[in-house]
């Protein structure tokens, strides 16, 4: 869908661009010349000309609406008991775990993903970090933390792997 998006967003940009240019150019050369006679072949071919109207504004609808993003992509994982059910959104779950940034003085950043498997959960952390010699450290002091917060913070004992990646390793300068 993204790819059809694209194609028609370039086929939309280029025809303007090419109307526009032929427009500007041929503008100034009045009523003679090859503006003139483009005028009068759109005149004499309303039919094609509406069509083509038709197929542009239909090309700009669907571009319209595959270009615009809708949050079905999120997951969200319920929790059964017997009063009914508890159900939690992934980008919660992820968002919750973020603040955890804070406990952490050489991250820099933090992405968390939940990834829902058929009975745990797994956690994958992306994080830039400043450089030093504590990096395992602090990794895997963060695995510990995010596995506490899921189970203490929010209830979430089937908690599979938890796994950091240090995407990016900044230096102090950068970092400020």
């Amino acid at each position: 869908m993204k790819l059809l998006a694209h194609r028609i967003s370039i086929a939309l940009i280029l025809g303007a661009a090419f109307v526009g240019s032929l427009y500007i150019i041929f503008r100034g050369m009045g009523p003679a010349g090859w503006w003139g006679d483009l005028t009068l072949c759109l005149y004499d071919n309303r039919w094609a000309v509406i069509l083509a109207a038709v197929v542009l504004f239909g090309l700009a609808l669907v571009h319209l609406t595959t270009g615009v993003r809708s949050s079905g992509g999120e997951q969200i994982l319920s929790f059964p008991n017997d009063s009914g059910a508890v159900s939690i959104s992934t980008r919660g779950i992820a968002d919750f775990l973020s603040k955890l940034q804070a406990e952490f003085a050489s991250v820099v950043s933090m992405r968390p993903r939940i990834i829902p498997n058929k009975n745990v959960i797994d956690v994958v952390v992306d994080v830039r970090v400043k450089a030093g010699p504590d990096i395992r450290d602090v990794c895997e002091l963060m695995q510990e933390q995010v596995r506490k917060n899921m189970t203490e913070g929010l209830g979430i004992t089937d908690v599979g792997s938890v796994t950091v990646n240090v995407t990016e390793i900044v230096s102090e300068r950068k970092s400020g």
